[in-house]
């Protein structure tokens, strides 16, 4: 069984313009293959894939291309209703970490010369905090 396009415009025609949602009428044979849409003047794809037993899914190739995904790339995922969503996570490089930590150091050495505190008075600052 073959699966249908459907274009909602005026016309009910061939959608000229691109301007309007296609998408597929689901059969059983529509598994694993990809499916265009064209909204916007934008044409995507989207591809099918099915949840293994164990719970996985592939993330077909060309997508995963196109965001940079490795084994081992991180995703947070949320799920709501019927939709699962996926955002790669990027690990920071080290001189991003190093950045973050030389920012965090100088702001925590501005608001301790505004507070008074030297670095001789840290150890007796936390052992007051800790009831020690």
């Amino acid at each position: 069984m073959k699966s249908k396009l459907q274009c909602n415009n005026e016309k009910g025609a061939k959608c000229p313009e691109r301007r309007t949602l296609l998408f597929p009428v689901p059969t059983e044979s529509i598994i694993s293959k990809k499916v265009r849409i064209y909204y916007s003047d934008k044409m995507s794809d989207i591809e099918l894939t099915k949840m293994t037993s164990k719970g996985q899914i592939v993330i077909p190739l060309d997508i995963r291309r196109e965001i940079h995904a490795e084994t081992g790339t991180v995703f947070a995922v949320f799920g709501s209703r019927d939709m699962i969503m996926l955002k790669r996570i990027l690990k920071p490089t080290k001189e991003e970490l190093q950045k973050d930590w030389a920012k965090l150091t100088e702001e925590g050495e501005k608001k301790a010369k505004i507070l008074g505190i030297k670095e001789s008075d840290v150890d007796s600052i936390i052992h007051k905090r800790r009831g020690v």
